[in-house]
């Protein structure tokens, strides 16, 4: 819906998407930026190709402000994966390399619409290690109210401890996530020579 109303509304001339990812490649740890070149989708196996163009563009720029970001593919989840084990068998069936919940319906919009889009993903959970189970979480937390969330995480006392290292995780990825998206903007503020950005919005995800 997000996406849908930008472009009705903004009619943007680009789209920077920038959210938080669970890592599913060993090789990425807490705040590693990717720069994501397709997105597949977990259920139905559609994979959705990013603008090549705006993708290697995007890492030219990062890269050369250091932030070392690598190119990948993203599988967008009908849940929240917070099992090791789960992330490892999502790995090896998408050859993805993060996992959120919003791309492939972010791709999807806005390839309809012609939009020109750049998708950055930063991993807040590595694949190394379970993390808390959110989903289990915030549907308790929704449905009965936060004293049954509370009562939960005192029957399950590991889920505090990944709780607050999920947590931990998405504040570095949120840092991550702003310099990355100011560096992006700088860059296309630079290169349109009238000193803002040219058309373009930024729709963060989680």
């Amino acid at each position: 819906a997000a996406a849908r109303a930008i472009c009705a509304e903004r009619r943007p001339g680009k789209v920077i998407i920038a959210g938080a990812a669970g890592g599913l490649d060993f090789g990425l740890g807490r705040g590693a930026i990717v720069v994501v070149e397709s997105v597949v989708c977990e259920n139905t196996h559609e994979e959705i190709i990013c603008p090549e163009a705006q993708a290697r563009r995007a890492l030219d720029v990062l890269c050369e402000a250091g932030m070392r970001p690598r190119p990948g593919r993203c599988c967008q989840a009908g849940t929240f994966v917070h099992r090791a084990l789960d992330k490892q068998a999502l790995h090896l069936k998408t050859r993805a390399q993060v996992v959120d919940m919003e791309s492939a319906a972010f791709a999807q919009e806005f390839q309809r619409a012609g939009v020109p889009f750049i998708n950055i993903r930063v991993v807040s959970d590595s694949a190394r290690h379970d993390t808390a189970d959110m989903a289990t979480l915030v549907r308790l937390r929704y449905r009965f109210g936060r004293v049954d969330a509370a009562l939960w995480l005192c029957r399950h006392p590991r889920e505090i401890m990944r709780a607050w290292f999920f947590f931990q995780g998405m504040g570095i990825a949120a840092v991550r996530i702003a310099e990355a998206v100011s560096v992006l903007l700088r860059a296309d503020i630079e290169s349109s020579g009238t000193g803002v950005p040219a058309g373009c919005n930024t729709c963060y995800g989680e």
